[in-house]
């Protein structure tokens, strides 16, 4: 083999193969470890941020009527992260309840980590921290809890209480209820990253339709 080519086989190994190889393997860490990082790591809007710019905001209070069968979403006005829409409120505990909450405001209280709102068809998921979420334990099938939100209250009653492996297996959870709510923490022993979960599942038994 001549110079030329060991040269030129030498800068397609070094200057394109490897950096090539090396990027592909660190994008697959990242992608892999994203779903756990935005549970650990500052994130608004998918974006890193300091937590001093993640800013909790708060919605005000809509005037329901007890007798209101549904309200619509539109008129909520709830569609920013890190935004306050009321507490949620289960064997004797009280926790702000976060729309989207970042990791910073998680720590707050919990977090309405989908779209989907409490009282919408389908299921709505809330996430907490276990150092905030001991009382999960505590609840059994045919418990109830309430959630107190800035567009009304409603009640909760439990149909399922069980441990899940990976986070994806707990929001592909399909309560086979007209309204859901699913709640969730980590239920690992030690400290860190956490690919398991306590799930308490739940039918909505009082308040308004939220509708589209």
């Amino acid at each position: 083999m001549s110079n030329d080519s060991r040269i030129t086989k030498g800068f397609i190994e070094k200057g394109i193969v490897f950096p090539l190889i090396t990027a592909v393997a660190v994008t697959a860490v990242v992608f892999s470890l994203t779903p756990f990082a935005k549970h650990y790591v500052p994130f608004y809007k998918d974006e890193l941020c300091l937590a001093s710019f993640c800013e909790e905001k708060t919605v005000e209070a809509q005037k329901i009527s007890p007798s209101q069968a549904a309200v619509s979403k539109a008129s909520l006005g709830i569609t920013e992260g890190n935004t306050e829409i009321g507490t949620l409120n289960a064997d004797g505990q009280t926790l702000n309840l976060i729309y989207n909450a970042d990791y910073y405001n998680t720590s707050k209280g919990a977090s309405l980590v989908s779209e989907r709102l409490p009282g919408e068809t389908g299921a709505a998921y809330i996430y907490g921290y276990k150092t905030q979420m001991q009382f999960l334990y505590n609840i059994e099938q045919g418990d109830t809890f309430t959630l107190s939100l800035c567009y009304g209250d409603y009640e909760f009653k439990v149909i399922n209480a069980d441990a899940v492996t990976g986070e994806n297996n707990v929001l592909s959870r399909n309560p086979n209820v007209e309204h859901g709510i699913v709640i969730y923490t980590n239920c690992d022993e030690g400290a860190g990253i956490s690919s398991k979960y306590y799930v308490v599942t739940a039918e909505m038994t009082s308040g308004a339709a939220v509708e589209e």
